[in-house]
């Protein structure tokens, strides 16, 4: 009895301390693009681009986050959460880590695309696991928190920069001290989270994936070229209208193909 007592209470320890790693993770991904914001005029500068030219590295973050989220929560469902909260982790830190190497704009800004890729995927599966791990009475709280992450690091976000900059006198240090707390997540994570997935025999929706990542990404530039002031007319722009239009007739596709996958064998990104 006192051996199972014992075993259960690693075990209960080895779940907080995953729940830990979870809550640096998602607090990690949220408080990056807050962080760059308090440093945009020095990136800028350092880089020799104008000011509209330096939030592209805001925007591209954002547009991979939106693309990545619902298709990494997907298949984490299918290859394991803790694989592929591992495998964010991983793409997040070498994505950060070339960021702050970057030796020019352009590969400044393909580096926080791809260090997006590995963000986007964090919260959900975050989500999904403590709904998989935690009793019904627990995940509120815990889902609650792993939410409360992404309020506190979008305020915090420029106060952290600034300091940052303030003591290295640099804007490298805000992507290069995601290395070693990456580092230290891929550790935590391999030896403390549990293994968790659902059982799909279905085949994978590579159709559907990519028609709602298009589908998204034309939504989300439509709304970039809104112009600050002059809302209503640039509106009516095609740059807005027309990717809008675009991304709703592409959904409408995506909703199409979903109703045949599920009559077919292929597991939908977004059940019909």
């Amino acid at each position: 009895m006192e051996m199972l007592q014992v075993a259960e209470n690693e075990r209960t320890s080895k779940i907080n301390i995953s729940f830990i790693v979870l809550l640096i993770g998602v607090f990690m991904a949220a408080l990056d693009n807050g962080i760059i914001s308090a440093a945009l005029t020095t990136i800028n500068s350092s880089f020799d681009v104008s000011a509209t030219a330096g939030t592209w590295g805001i925007t591209l973050y954002t547009l991979g986050l939106a693309i990545t989220t619902p298709i990494v929560g997907k298949l984490s469902d299918r290859y394991g959460r803790k694989r592929l909260f591992l495998i964010e982790i991983v793409i997040f830190t070498i994505g950060s880590l070339s960021v702050a190497l970057s030796p020019n704009f352009t590969f400044f800004l393909i580096a926080r695309l791809f260090q997006s890729f590995g963000g986007g995927g964090i919260f959900i599966i975050a989500s999904s696991h403590v709904i998989s791990t935690f009793t019904k009475e627990k995940q509120g709280s815990m889902i609650g928190l792993l939410g409360g992450m992404n309020g506190i690091a979008s305020v915090i976000g420029p106060n952290i920069g600034s300091f940052l900059i303030d003591i290295t006198g640099t804007w490298h240090w805000l992507f290069l001290i995601n290395v070693p707390i990456g580092i230290l997540l891929v550790i935590g994570g391999f030896f403390y989270m549990q293994e968790t997935k659902d059982k799909v025999m279905a085949k994978i929706d590579f159709l559907g994936i990519s028609l709602l990542s298009f589908s998204i990404l034309s939504i989300m530039f439509a709304i970039n070229n809104l112009g600050s002031g002059r809302l209503l007319e640039s509106f009516l722009d095609w740059s807005v209208l027309g990717l809008l239009l675009l991304g709703v007739l592409i959904f409408a596709v995506l909703i199409f193909v979903e109703k045949r996958n599920e009559t077919i064998n292929i597991d939908p990104i977004l059940p019909y």
